[in-house]
């Protein structure tokens, strides 16, 4: 009977250890209960988060394709037009250069118009167009002052004009024709 009663109390005090322990387990998951619905609206916050950021990321590797998609196809456009406007810049200096030096001859030329029709006038006698007008040379200067320059200068196909003019050598540079016309004259 000892034995049994020996027992029977080792069974109670069993029971009474596996109730204390069941009611510290009951208030340790009523405790977790409490904590756990505390953290559900921060835990569903997260879940939103997470959702939008993912929605997020793939949003940006779409913007992303669409970027490199447009490069691919841009990138080599805006090389081609970076070439040719490398090549128009580089015509347009040529181009610049090339009109500064016809305008820097073109004036060369016209001091040197001006100093020989200068030289002329002070060659020639003063009743010159009187002269002109009973030798042999037929000139009408009417009919000239009516004509644009145009009019009476051939095209440059026509002519035989040297690119530029060399200086003028001292003294009135006349030719044969002209010589001759000129002793015709006197």
């Amino acid at each position: 009977m000892i034995e049994t009663f020996l027992l029977d109390s080792i069974m109670i005090l069993l029971l009474f250890c596996a109730i204390g322990f069941c009611w510290r387990l009951n208030i340790r998951l009523n405790s977790l209960k409490n904590i756990s619905a505390s953290v559900t609206p921060a835990i569903q916050g997260f879940n939103s988060i997470v959702e939008k950021v993912s929605l997020g990321i793939q949003q940006l590797k779409e913007q992303t394709q669409k970027t490199k998609t447009l490069l691919t196809t841009d990138v080599p456009k805006a090389q081609n037009l970076k070439e040719d406007l490398e090549l128009l810049l580089e015509y347009a200096e040529t181009s610049t250069n090339r009109l500064e030096r016809l305008i820097e001859e073109a004036h060369q030329t016209e001091t040197e118009i001006k100093t020989v029709f200068d030289s002329l006038h002070r060659a020639l006698p003063k009743n010159f167009h009187e002269t002109l007008k009973n030798s042999e040379i037929s000139v009408d200067f009417d009919a000239l002052m009516s004509k644009n320059m145009t009019d009476i200068t051939p095209s440059p196909s026509q002519m035989n004009i040297p690119h530029r003019l060399t200086s003028m050598p001292k003294g009135l540079p006349v030719s044969d024709s002209i010589m001759k016309n000129m002793k015709n004259l006197r």
